[in-house]
Order: structure tokens, then C-alpha cells, then sequence
């Protein structure tokens, strides 16, 4: 009986108790949504609101342009790039971001615009250095692309972007060999870096069909040799010296598309099917 009437009591007694935990927990829960409300709120319109200030908005901004800039939605990358410069033109990620963007999407002159914006505010910038080489490789200008990787590697020789786009930029220059060495320095690295990988084979193919053109082209001249002499002989009078006309056309023909003309033909075509570079 006791036992029953001492539970009795306390049941009564928790009931009241019971009540006022229930609206504590629904207070507190009402007070927790608010403050989601608020971070919400601050995080969309970038207002020092709850715990989100600017620089996690300029994060999260950036977070979402680098994602949308990896499915290739490059102009839907740029406005989150800009969104970010609106609230700190100065902020070096996005520039060189909307740099690399503006690469992509072929407006080189553009992306070099940003990527000097970068350098301005910090002159030791790696990714807009490397950008910058490889924007100014796009443009054909090779020489200029080497002296920003060469500043790379000044500042750290194994920077495998910096040795990779080098390797790059000679093989477009035509320096198979020196081309191939970068990208074996990058192997000693990472063996297993597939940029460098694909790049070499294309550098060791085009080596290789300069060699061999190279072989072609001197039993050619070897043989043009042979016929001038005979062109020589040829001067009697007994109509010979079409030859000797024919080996002129062909020396200017070859004046004006050189055999380096032929591997950079090779080059470029290669690297359209391979996509390296891209």
C-alpha cells in the first residue's frame, strides 16, 4: 500500500514537472530556428548576422564558383567569381579564378587582365603566374610563357604545374628532347602524374617523326645534289634545263614551308586529339 500510494504520489507530483519541461524544450527549440533564420539570412544578403560575417560568405561564394567552374558552366562560374568582387574587389582567388575562367572560355586578353590584377596585389602568386604562362602559351607567345614558369621554379624547382607547363611550351617550340626532360622531372616526382605522362608521349612522337622526317629530308637534298650536277650538264642545248627550273620551284617551295612548319602542323594536331593542355 505504501508502495502503491508513494507511487501514486509521485505520479501526480511529475505531471506538473512533465509540463514544464515541455515548454522549456519548445522555447529553446523556437529560439534555435530563429537563429537558423538568422544565419540564413545573413549568409544570403552578406549582413554580420549570427555567426556568418563576409569572409565565410566570400567562402562560400568561392566553394560554389570553383564547383560550378568543374562542370564546365563557365559563365555561371563567373557570376559567383564576380559576386565575390563585389564585396572584395581585391580578393586574389576569385581574380585568378575568373582568370583562368576567361581562359577557358577562349578570351585570353581577358584572362590576362585578371591575372595581372593578382600579381599586382601579390607579385608571388604561383597559380596566377602559372595561368598567365600557360594563357600567354595559348597566345603563341612562348618565350613570354617560359619567363613566368622559369619564375615558379625560381621560388620552388619542383613545382610539378610549373614543370609540366614548361615541358608544354617547349614541345611547342619544337624542343622535343629539352621537353621530354621536364616532363621526367616531373615523373621523378610523381610517377604516376598522368598530365606528364600524356605529354611526354606526344613530345617522344613528335621527336620521333622529326627524326625521322629530318633522315627524309637530308637523302633528299643528297639527291637534289646529284640532279644539280646533272642540271650543269644539262646546259648543252638539249632542253634538259626544265630539271635545273624544277629544283628551284622546289627550293622555294621548301623556303616557305619548312619542315618546322610540318612538326607544328603534327604538334597542334596531336594535341587537338589528346586534349593535353585543355
Amino acid at each position: 500500500m505504501v508502495n502503491v500510494q508513494h507511487f501514486k504520489f509521485g505520479t501526480l507530483y511529475s505531471v506538473p514537472v512533465l509540463a514544464m519541461i515541455i515548454v522549456l524544450f519548445s522555447a529553446g527549440e523556437s529560439n534555435d530556428t530563429v537563429f537558423a533564420q538568422n544565419s540564413t539570412s545573413a549568409l544570403m544578403n552578406g549582413n554580420n548576422v549570427g555567426i556568418t560575417s563576409s569572409g565565410s560568405l566570400i567562402d562560400d561564394l568561392l566553394v560554389i564558383g570553383n564547383k560550378t567552374l568543374d562542370q564546365g558552366n563557365y559563365t555561371g562560374a563567373i557570376a559567383y567569381y564576380d559576386e565575390v568582387l563585389a564585396i572584395d574587389p581585391n580578393d586574389v582567388e576569385a581574380l585568378n579564378n575568373k582568370g583562368f575562367t576567361l581562359d577557358n572560355l577562349g578570351n585570353y586578353t581577358g584572362a590576362l587582365d585578371y591575372y595581372d590584377k593578382v600579381l599586382a596585389i601579390n607579385p608571388n602568386y604561383v597559380e596566377a603566374l602559372n595561368n598567365k604562362g600557360f594563357t600567354l602559351d595559348n597566345l603563341g607567345n612562348y618565350t613570354g610563357a617560359l619567363e613566368y614558369y622559369d619564375k615558379v621554379l625560381a621560388m620552388d624547382p619542383n613545382d610539378v604545374e610549373a614543370l609540366n607547363n614548361k615541358g608544354f611550351t617547349l614541345n611547342n617550340l619544337g624542343n622535343f628532347e629539352e621537353a621530354i626532360e621536364y616532363y621526367d622531372k616531373v615523373l621523378a616526382i610523381n610517377p604516376n602524374d598522368v598530365e606528364a605522362l600524356n605529354n611526354k608521349e606526344v613530345a617522344q612522337n613528335n621527336l620521333d617523326y622529326y627524326t625521322e622526317n629530318s633522315d627524309s629530308n637530308n637523302d633528299s637534298s643528297s639527291n637534289d645534289d646529284s640532279d644539280d650536277n646533272n642540271d650543269e650538264s644539262d646546259n648543252d642545248g638539249n632542253g634538259d634545263d626544265g630539271d635545273s627550273e624544277q629544283d628551284a620551284s622546289e627550293d622555294q617551295y621548301e623556303e616557305s614551308n619548312p619542315l618546322r612548319d610540318q612538326i607544328r602542323n603534327n604538334v597542334n594536331e596531336k594535341l587537338s586529339d589528346s586534349g593535353i593542355g585543355n
